[in-house]
C-alpha cells in the first residue's frame, strides 16, 4: 500500500483522487485531491494535474484558479496556458479562452500550439473568416 509506505505522497493522493473520481466518488475525490495540494502546494506539474481533475469534476473555477497557482510558480508555462485555455472552453468560456491564448501569443508569438488553438478556437465560435486568417499566420 502506497499511502501506508508513504502517508504524504502527492502522487498517490492524486492517483487515488482519480480512482475516486472514476468510481463516482466525488466527494472523497476532492479530500484526497485537497491532502495531495497540502502536502506538495510548490509543485508546478501537481496543479496541472490538480486543474484537470477539478476539470473532470465539473468544477471549472477550481481548475482554472489551479492552472493559476502553477503560473504563479512557473509564468513561462505553456503547458499550464493551454490547459487554461482547455478547461475553460470545456466550460463554455470560449470567449476567454481565446483571450488566454492571444495573451499566451503574446508571450510566446512563435508557439504552433498557440497558433492552431487560436485557429481552433476561431473557429468553435464561428468566425470561419478569421479562423481561415489565423491558419495562415498572418
Amino acid at each position: 500500500n502506497v499511502l501506508r509506505a508513504d502517508p504524504k505522497s502527492a502522487s498517490a493522493r492524486i492517483l487515488l483522487a482519480r480512482i475516486h473520481l472514476e468510481g463516482k466518488r466525488p466527494t472523497a475525490a476532492r479530500k484526497e485531491l485537497r491532502a495531495a495540494l497540502k502536502a506538495e502546494s510548490a509543485s508546478a506539474p501537481l496543479r496541472a494535474q490538480a486543474a484537470e481533475l477539478y476539470a473532470d469534476m465539473g468544477d471549472v473555477d477550481a481548475a482554472l484558479e489551479e492552472c493559476r497557482a502553477g503560473l504563479r510558480m512557473v509564468p513561462d508555462s505553456v503547458e499550464l496556458r493551454l490547459l487554461a485555455a482547455r478547461i475553460e472552453e470545456g466550460g463554455g468560456r470560449v470567449e476567454q479562452a481565446l483571450a488566454g491564448i492571444e495573451a499566451g501569443l503574446k508571450r510566446f508569438p512563435a508557439s504552433l500550439e498557440f497558433h492552431m488553438r487560436r485557429t481552433q478556437l476561431l473557429s468553435a465560435l464561428g468566425r470561419s473568416e478569421d479562423a481561415a486568417r489565423a491558419a495562415e499566420f498572418d
